[in-house]
């Protein structure tokens, strides 16, 4: 596991999630430092993954399934970190499918009473 390679784009990615996009340019604020700082305490694992091949194409997945503004995804992010991790295939699409037949049954249903 190399700082340069693996991990600094994690953390890069994980700041631009909070709405901080250069760290070059500008420092992040205490509010975005204090975000990513918990979510990589409370799930080191993320710092295993790749931001382009894991961490981009999930919070590509949520932001568009769900019609998450960028404000709302990154709170998204920030309570339920973990949700990187998944696989959108074989685990975010079957489960927001799920949801959303459940949901139209549920309607359905409703409305016939």
């Amino acid at each position: 596991l190399s700082l340069n390679d693996d991990v600094e784009p994690v953390v890069f990615y994980l700041y631009s999630l909070m709405g901080h996009d250069d760290l070059w340019a500008a420092s992040p604020t205490s509010e975005q430092t204090r975000r990513v700082a918990e979510m990589v305490a409370g799930h080191p694992t993320l710092l295993l993954l790749d931001a382009a091949a894991d961490l981009e194409p999930t919070a590509e997945f949520l932001r568009d399934c769900c019609e998450l503004t960028e404000e709302e995804l990154s709170k998204v992010i920030a309570a339920t970190p973990g949700v990187l991790g998944l696989s959108v295939e074989d685990n975010l699409k079957p489960t927001m499918e799920f949801l959303a037949d459940n949901m139209r049954m549920w309607s359905q249903s409703k409305d016939g009473q």
